[in-house]
Protein backbone atom coordinates (compact mmCIF):
# COMPACT_ATOMS: atom_id res chain seq x y z
CA UNK A 1 0.00 0.00 0.00
CA UNK A 2 1.13 3.29 -1.11
CA UNK A 3 0.32 5.94 1.52
CA UNK A 4 2.86 7.81 3.09
CA UNK A 5 0.17 9.26 5.91
CA UNK A 6 -1.54 6.89 8.87
CA UNK A 7 -4.05 9.24 8.64
CA UNK A 8 -5.30 8.97 5.61
CA UNK A 9 -5.08 5.41 6.11
CA UNK A 10 -7.31 5.12 8.59
CA UNK A 11 -10.02 7.33 6.82
CA UNK A 12 -9.83 4.75 4.22
CA UNK A 13 -10.57 1.92 6.87
CA UNK A 14 -13.17 4.02 8.70
CA UNK A 15 -14.88 4.75 5.05
CA UNK A 16 -14.43 1.81 3.81
CA UNK A 17 -16.51 0.01 6.76
CA UNK A 18 -19.15 2.56 6.75
CA UNK A 19 -19.57 2.22 3.24
CA UNK A 20 -19.22 -1.70 2.86
CA UNK A 21 -16.33 -0.99 0.35
CA UNK A 22 -13.09 -2.90 -0.57
CA UNK A 23 -10.60 -0.24 1.01
CA UNK A 24 -7.51 0.19 -1.86
CA UNK A 25 -5.18 -2.26 -0.35
CA UNK A 26 -2.31 -2.11 -3.53
CA UNK A 27 -3.28 1.40 -4.38
CA UNK A 28 -0.32 4.21 -4.89
CA UNK A 29 -0.51 7.10 -2.47
CA UNK A 30 -2.31 9.34 -5.40
CA UNK A 31 -4.83 6.61 -6.35
CA UNK A 32 -5.50 6.55 -2.02
CA UNK A 33 -6.38 10.02 -2.30
CA UNK A 34 -8.44 9.76 -5.49
CA UNK A 35 -10.24 6.92 -3.37
CA UNK A 36 -10.74 8.93 -0.52
CA UNK A 37 -12.08 12.08 -2.75
CA UNK A 38 -14.49 10.29 -4.76
CA UNK A 39 -15.90 8.20 -1.30
CA UNK A 40 -15.87 11.38 1.31
CA UNK A 41 -19.38 12.88 -0.06
CA UNK A 42 -21.35 9.27 0.18
CA UNK A 43 -19.20 8.88 3.54
CA UNK A 44 -20.72 12.34 4.85
CA UNK A 45 -24.10 11.76 3.83
CA UNK A 46 -24.10 8.51 5.44
CA UNK A 47 -23.19 9.47 9.04
CA UNK A 48 -26.18 11.87 8.68
CA UNK A 49 -28.38 8.82 7.76
CA UNK A 50 -30.56 6.87 10.63
CA UNK A 51 -30.34 3.62 10.99
CA UNK A 52 -33.91 2.99 9.31
CA UNK A 53 -32.66 5.32 6.32
CA UNK A 54 -29.21 3.24 5.89
CA UNK A 55 -31.56 -0.12 5.64
CA UNK A 56 -33.74 1.29 3.55
CA UNK A 57 -30.83 2.35 1.11
CA UNK A 58 -29.28 -1.03 1.49
CA UNK A 59 -32.29 -3.40 1.00
CA UNK A 60 -33.10 -1.33 -2.47
CA UNK A 61 -29.98 -1.89 -3.53
CA UNK A 62 -28.88 1.64 -3.45
CA UNK A 63 -25.63 1.84 -1.24
CA UNK A 64 -23.30 3.40 -0.91
CA UNK A 65 -25.26 6.73 -0.80
CA UNK A 66 -24.17 9.12 -3.98
CA UNK A 67 -23.80 12.85 -4.51
CA UNK A 68 -24.89 14.27 -8.01
CA UNK A 69 -21.29 15.04 -8.66
CA UNK A 70 -20.70 10.77 -8.64
CA UNK A 71 -23.32 10.25 -11.00
CA UNK A 72 -22.38 12.91 -13.22
CA UNK A 73 -18.58 11.98 -13.30
CA UNK A 74 -16.56 8.81 -14.10
CA UNK A 75 -14.87 7.79 -11.09
CA UNK A 76 -11.47 6.85 -10.96
CA UNK A 77 -9.96 4.19 -12.13
CA UNK A 78 -9.56 2.97 -8.18
CA UNK A 79 -12.63 3.35 -7.25
CA UNK A 80 -14.18 1.27 -10.07
CA UNK A 81 -11.53 -1.76 -9.28
CA UNK A 82 -12.35 -1.86 -5.24
CA UNK A 83 -15.69 -1.20 -6.28
CA UNK A 84 -15.90 -4.05 -8.00
CA UNK A 85 -13.32 -6.08 -7.73
CA UNK A 86 -14.46 -9.41 -9.33
CA UNK A 87 -14.47 -7.65 -12.77
CA UNK A 88 -10.58 -6.88 -12.15
CA UNK A 89 -9.48 -9.75 -10.37
CA UNK A 90 -6.86 -11.63 -12.14
CA UNK A 91 -8.62 -14.67 -12.45
CA UNK A 92 -11.63 -12.76 -14.46
CA UNK A 93 -9.04 -11.30 -16.74
CA UNK A 94 -7.73 -14.91 -17.60
CA UNK A 95 -11.04 -16.24 -18.63
CA UNK A 96 -11.70 -16.60 -22.00
CA UNK A 97 -15.14 -15.01 -23.34
CA UNK A 98 -17.71 -16.87 -23.52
Amino acid sequence: MGMSNDGDWREILVMAAMLDLVPPDAASTEECRQWLSWWRPSYYTATNLSDEQKKYLKNGGWWPPVTAFQIENIPPDIVKRTSRPELFSEDEKEKPAP
